[in-house]
Formats: C-alpha cells, structure tokens, sequence
C-alpha cells in the first residue's frame, strides 16, 4: 500500500501510523504531501461500501 500511494500522491514517502483494531478497514498514512485516510476493504461486496459514499456525499 505504501508504494502504490507514494505513486499515486507523488510522493518520496508513505508510512502507515497505525490503526485502532485489527478488524479495522481504515488506516491513516503520513506522507510528505500530508495526512491521508485509506479506507480498504478485500471482500467481494466492498464495491458496495465505497460506491455508497461516493454516489451520496453529504
């Protein structure tokens, strides 16, 4: 994950900072652009989980 967000965010780092539990989906990184929030989940319904947000912001 760090590599693909050094990538994606132009970034000569990424390191993750932890996270509270290990049936977290979520972690923070700290990058040398700034904080970023990774929300991740690998079961087969995730598409749901992430379309939900995107498609109704509030």
């Amino acid at each position: 994950m760090e590599e693909l967000l050094k990538q994606e965010l132009q970034s000569s780092m990424a390191k993750a900072t932890g996270h509270s539990s290990s049936r977290c989906i979520s972690q923070n990184y700290n990058s040398c652009r700034g904080w970023v929030f990774v929300k991740v989940n690998h079961k087969s319904e995730a598409k749901k989980m992430f379309e939900g947000p995107r498609s109704n912001p509030k």
